[in-house]
């Protein structure tokens, strides 16, 4: 990870409905407390991960990833390893890019994968820097005008494997699977599967099923008064002990330490 720093270009740079364009580094167990926007933040995390807290639920950006916040969302944002960002703020009303936008999210928090988004850190910071005569402005605003139009398109045509688990999971409980059963499913050889899982997801397959299992502990833990033990099992963990382990692990807190966090958020 490199060394944290933030640099910013303005509205005057970027032109309507853009407001501000930024590349930043973030620390190493970094956070930030609940606060809201009267704008579109469309963040792009090209390493490390990004914890977002909402009023009743937590989403996770892990590299390479986006998170779309729409206006007056309140939210709190923190991170165990420290994370970097290719990021952009929208005005609340514009142009056919901020309804595409609004749109794309439809009013909510939204986050994802942008693995198979080719998003450079040192491109976007190189033209952040690079000047402000007409071509380097040029270049700047057409970046981020593609940059933006890349993830439209990525929303319209999801991949195979994307769209072959969202027919999966309208049928089987995906998160309670081994990755031999996903495997099976699938009608995939694990070594097909992983190599899916890699090009289009950007991450194993056994890490895929992890994130779904800590993303719907995190929810239960927040939006329910269920036992630690009865989340265990709703989520696939062996038991209790596993479950807190593995919890841990992901998120740096403990069950009980990542419920009482919400309860303070909430």
């Amino acid at each position: 990870m490199r060394a944290p720093f933030y640099f910013s270009v303005t509205e005057e740079i970027l032109e309507p409905p853009y407001l501000m364009g930024n590349v930043f580094v973030r620390e190493e167990n970094y956070f930030l407390a609940e606060h809201s926007h009267p704008f579109y933040h469309v963040n792009f995390v090209t390493e490390g991960e990004a914890v977002l807290h909402l009023s009743g639920k937590t989403l996770t950006v892990t590299a390479p990833g986006y998170m779309i916040l729409p206006p007056h969302v309140p939210h709190a944002i923190e991170s165990r390893g420290g994370y970097s960002q290719v990021g952009m703020n929208l005005a609340a009303t514009g142009d056919a890019r901020v309804s595409l936008v609004a749109d794309l999210c439809g009013g909510e928090a939204t986050v994802g994968s942008t693995a198979q988004l080719s998003v450079s850190f040192s491109r976007f910071l190189a033209l952040l820097s690079g000047g402000t005569d007409a071509l380097a402005l040029w270049r700047i605003r057409s970046a981020y005008d593609a940059l933006l139009l890349s993830l439209f398109e990525k929303k319209e045509a999801p991949s195979p494997l994307s769209q072959r688990l969202q027919d999966l999971a309208a049928e089987q409980d995906v998160a309670k699977m081994s990755l031999s059963g996903l495997c099976e499913a699938l009608h995939f050889s694990k070594t097909h599967l992983e190599r899916l899982f890699r090009k289009e997801m950007g991450v194993s397959a056994v890490a895929y099923l992890s994130r779904l299992r800590i993303s719907r502990a995190a929810a239960l833990l927040s939006d329910s008064s269920l036992s630690l033990s009865a989340i265990a099992e709703e989520c696939g963990f062996f038991d209790a002990s596993h479950f807190g382990k593995c919890f841990k692990r992901a998120t740096g807190l403990s069950p009980g330490a990542f419920r009482n966090r919400k309860n303070h958020f909430s």
